[in-house]
């Protein structure tokens, strides 16, 4: 699972404001693994997950399933609709904000975010990044017990 605070570091040294996790319906495979989701929880609405480059994450879930992201530390924001859901990414990554997410030009099997989200991150003044860099920098490199 994602350490947080080495992640934070990895962040800023790639010059980003933070990392975007969004899943729903399990489909982004990266966000699970980095997040510990486990494949047996419900994930019928969306949710997402902001690691900023400096702070505290934040945790944005349905109030269908407010426990699914239960286990990570950060500040909880419950929503009711998906213009929720997307007011409080825009809220917590800020305006201007270089986010990284799921999509890569160069290695399109880890392509997870949709044109249409995309779209609408964009739409809300957020720049995206493929997070192709951070994935390798955070979880494709083994610890002193791996």
């Amino acid at each position: 699972m994602l350490d947080v605070a080495r992640t934070a570091l990895a962040i800023r040294e790639a010059g980003l404001s933070g990392w975007l996790f969004y899943n729903q319906f399990h489909r982004d495979e990266i966000s699970d693994l980095a997040l510990g989701v486990p494949r047996a929880a419900h994930n019928s609405r969306p949710w997402a997950y902001l690691v900023p480059a400096d702070g505290e994450p934040t945790r944005i879930v349905h109030a269908i399933e407010p426990g699914i992201l239960g286990h990570l530390p950060g500040r909880l924001v419950r929503c009711t609709s998906r213009d929720d859901l997307f007011a409080a990414v825009g809220e917590a990554a800020g305006p201007g904000a270089r986010l990284a997410a799921q999509f890569s030009t160069s290695f399109p099997v880890a392509s997870f975010l949709d044109h249409g989200t995309a779209r609408l991150l964009e739409g809300l003044g957020i720049v995206l990044v493929s997070s192709e860099e951070l994935v390798v920098d955070c979880l494709g490199t083994l610890d002193a017990e791996g």
